[in-house]
């Protein structure tokens, strides 16, 4: 989400994959969650890609993670093998948001990245 935040057009599917380095099934799984709890926006033109779908200041790590979480249990049961690894530190960095960082926003973490 910092990513695309930052990002001055939308990132296509292959460039989120191999930015995040995990698997194209996860990263799927994912976006499609984002999308329909309106957290980015597909581009559906020639260079299609993904944005966010609302400012940077609106989108707060607890949306992101409670977004994400049915994302995880979803490919995790389609290909444990694969995902194991990812969806058991997935599943840490998502209690971490929740419990610490839950109410910063992805603005948030693009002015501590500047720091």
């Amino acid at each position: 989400m910092v990513v695309l935040a930052r990002a001055r057009e939308p990132w296509p599917l292959n460039r989120i994959i191999r930015h995040m380095g995990v698997s194209r099934p996860y990263v799927q799984s994912m976006l499609d969650e984002l999308l329909k709890a309106g957290l980015v926006e597909k581009e559906a033109r020639f260079r299609a890609g993904y944005s966010l779908g609302r400012c940077a200041e609106e989108i707060t790590l607890k949306e992101i993670t409670d977004t994400v979480d049915s994302s995880l249990y979803a490919v995790n049961s389609k290909s444990r093998k694969s995902l194991s690894g990812e969806f058991y530190e997935l599943l840490l960095w998502k209690s971490f948001c929740r419990e610490i960082v839950g109410a910063r926003t992805v603005a948030d973490i693009l002015a501590m990245a500047r720091d």
